[in-house]
């Protein structure tokens, strides 16, 4: 069976991102990291520098078990306290520049080793673009107590850890508190063991992490509601009640598919979108009846996702391609290993890309 990150270094990735420099009121460097998530190492370095996680930005999040680079900016620190050593952590490039934020990167470039392959004759540029499992890991069912209002499920699924289960469960926090690892969570457990109220325990949280649950929470809903599509149609099928991404006045626009433009829809390609799904979600056709039947499912209603009790996690919603495309893709076949080269835009997943090459399952080394 086709095996990837066997080792850290065949899975290697690097971030694409113009730095701003309208303030240059942070330090701006090039993380490198091996084997540790990108929230893990920045914790790290803010342990190092005495400053809170807060102060960083970051454009996304770049895999564990791989090889990565990517842009972090820092604000309250000066260029010689960064000039640090860490253990799989590199602290690279150094300039003055603007605060990254989610989002603010144009891709990533990838080189990648698959092992144990057999014969490739082609590999197609275009997958569907399922969010990839680095999304989730747990955090989609924390994102989904949160938008129901379920505070102490939340809080209790975030403090999990190996050995502390039952504690956990009994709210006996004072008794694992100086065992607890020294992580963002141990935030909630010090909130916790002051007053038993989950819903502030949960509000110490970064906001980013905050919005990092019900981010995971909306890509469920997406990769579930894509799926179904896919038992339907094949991926660039296009249906009436569809809405398509296109541009109108050099802006990206989404447009509804009916009897009068399905067919130039047809001929000119458009990619279709599917919502993910937040509280001014529209959808039509097919695709309602689809999101309808998950969201009865999850016991979950789109009004839901207007959470008044912490208002900046509030979702509208919005839409995202369900075409995924590689970019640049160069590949060859050496000593039945796969070496591909390739850049994918921000919210794409090398991981899905590559799991459409084999149309089958593959063995992730962790």
């Amino acid at each position: 069976m086709p095996a990837i990150k066997l080792f850290p270094e065949d899975f290697f990735v690097e971030e694409v991102i113009e730095i701003k420099h309208k303030k240059n009121d942070c330090l701006v460097f090039t993380l490198e990291k091996r084997n540790e998530n990108t929230i893990d190492a920045i914790k790290k370095i803010a342990g190092v520098l005495g400053v809170p996680i807060k102060n960083f930005g970051y454009a996304g999040l770049k895999d564990k078990n791989a090889v990565t680079r990517q842009k972090v900016s820092v604000k309250g620190v000066k260029k010689e306290e960064l000039e640090i050593e860490l253990k799989n952590i590199k602290i690279m490039d150094i300039e003055r520049g603007d605060r990254i934020r989610i989002g603010d990167h144009l891709g990533n470039k990838f080189r990648i080793v698959v092992r144990e392959v057999g014969e490739i004759k082609e590999i197609k540029k275009e997958f569907p673009n399922f969010f990839g499992e680095q999304r989730f890991g747990g955090n989609e069912r924390i994102g989904r107590n949160i938008i129901k209002e379920k505070y102490e499920d939340a809080v209790k699924e975030i403090l999990k850890k190996e050995g502390m289960e039952e504690e956990i469960e009994n709210e006996e926090f004072e008794k694992i508190f100086e065992r607890y690892p020294d992580t963002y969570e141990k935030k909630v457990l010090r909130s916790l063991i002051r007053k038993k109220d989950y819903l502030k325990a949960l509000r110490s949280l970064p906001s980013d992490i905050l919005t990092l649950y019900i981010h995971s929470y909306q890509s469920f809903i997406f990769n579930e509601l894509l799926k179904k599509r896919l038992e339907r149609l094949e991926l660039g099928e296009i249906e009436e009640g569809d809405i398509i991404s296109t541009e109108i006045f050099g802006k990206k626009a989404y447009v509804k598919v009916n009897s009068s433009n399905i067919t130039e829809a047809k001929k000119k390609r458009y990619s279709p979108v599917l919502p993910i799904v937040g509280y001014k979600t529209r959808v039509y056709g097919n695709t309602k009846e689809d999101l309808d039947s998950i969201l009865e499912r999850e016991e979950i209603d789109p009004g839901d996702f207007k959470i008044k009790s912490i208002p900046f996690l509030s979702s509208r919603g919005t839409y995202r391609e369900i075409i995924g495309k590689c970019e640049n893709l160069e590949w060859k076949l050496k000593d039945r290993n796969l070496i591909c080269k390739f850049f994918l835009p921000k919210g794409e997943y090398a991981t899905v890309f590559i799991e459409q090459i084999f149309k089958r399952n593959i063995t992730y080394h962790r």
